[in-house]
């Protein structure tokens, strides 16, 4: 049985400006309570002698989490919510992370007005990365 890889490491993150912009003009969308779902699929383009052409490897998935701060004025319950939100990721997202030759571009905003617990963030993660699936035809 070989060890579970729970990591999330700087490439697991989505932070660069084109990317970002490029997920929300051109990604789709859908709500699984407490969060609001954005995604772009990206499928790197080859070269005439049959390879990437960008320098990006390509597969797996890149997450931008975000709690607002017109809904949730203190940054400590922001931190909280993110922090809380990261870790049921981390936990469940082995099905996305094992995608080989598309890159997923994947936003989960919070939306709830209540700082939930840990169970409710995780089930609302877990139904997230089930719906992602099924739209994607994992």
């Amino acid at each position: 049985m070989e060890p579970q890889d729970f990591s999330f490491s700087k490439r697991q993150r989505l932070c660069g400006k084109k990317e970002v912009d490029a997920l929300f003009t051109d990604g789709e969308s859908f709500f699984a309570y407490p969060f609001r779902v954005i995604y772009l699929v990206e499928v790197p383009e080859e070269n005439g002698i049959g390879q990437v052409a960008d320098n990006k490897i390509g597969g797996g998935v890149q997450v931008l989490i975000s709690v607002g701060k017109k809904r949730h004025k203190r940054a400590v319950v922001r931190n909280l919510l993110k922090r809380r939100t990261r870790e049921a990721f981390r936990h469940h997202a082995r099905p996305l992370k094992e995608i080989k030759g598309k890159t997923i571009h994947l936003a989960l905003l919070y939306s709830s007005k209540d700082v939930l617990d840990y169970g409710d963030i995780e089930h609302g993660v877990k139904k997230a990365i089930a719906t992602l699936g099924q739209a994607l035809g994992l």
